[in-house]
């Protein structure tokens, strides 16, 4: 409940300005978790005819800056595969209604069909870019098998973060147990323990 009412203030807060009273206007597409919220906002900002850049996804009338996600999530995974040599790899997804989430579960395919490594839909799960999804992608893992894997890689750091606390709830250490991977670099990334951010 009090995290709902949260939610809709944030909402609230969203569409209290006039943005045709501002000179232009940067959005981060995916930190709004909500799609309904968020194609009102997209709708908003190209109403208002200012300058609008999209930072993190692709939207239709806005310019974009980012990073080719594809690419980055193929190489890491690629990395964990050659330098690491791991070979039971499971995966978080992000919110796959994005662009962004797609194209990063599509680079981990790619990067382990590539590598002829065996991809189980067990090895999968859906996540909404949270620290809770990370939470649950561990408990859905762990149902699965009983046998860790050699690497979580999750779409996000946040994802990231909630799986290793609850492998260490479960009793397993990162890195010495099992890899977790993030996405992102999260300004949270280098002060968490094992630390994410590699410099």
């Amino acid at each position: 409940m009090e995290e709902n009412a949260h939610k809709q203030g944030a909402f609230h807060i969203i569409s209290l300005p006039e943005l045709s009273g501002y000179d232009g206007v940067i959005l981060m597409r995916n930190s709004i978790q909500y799609p309904k919220e968020a194609e009102k906002l997209l709708s908003r900002i190209r109403e208002s005819g200012v300058p609008a850049v999209s930072i993190d996804a692709k939207e239709k009338g806005l310019s974009f800056v980012g990073i080719d996600s594809y690419t980055a999530q193929k190489n890491l995974v690629e990395h964990l595969i050659s330098v690491h040599h791991n070979k039971t790899i499971y995966y978080v997804t992000g919110l796959l209604s994005d662009l962004e989430a797609r194209e990063r579960l599509q680079g981990y395919y790619d990067a382990m069909n590539r590598a002829g490594l065996q991809i189980s839909d067990q090895w999968v799960f859906n996540g909404y870019y949270d620290s809770d999804s990370g939470k649950r992608a561990v408990d859905f893992f762990l149902e699965q098998s009983e046998e860790l894997p050699d690497a979580i890689v999750c779409a996000n750091d946040a994802m990231a973060f909630g799986a290793i606390m609850r492998l260490r709830e479960k009793g397993y250490l990162v890195p010495q147990d099992l890899i977790v991977t993030g996405f992102d670099n999260d300004r949270m990334s280098e002060n968490f323990v094992p630390a994410l951010f590699l410099g």
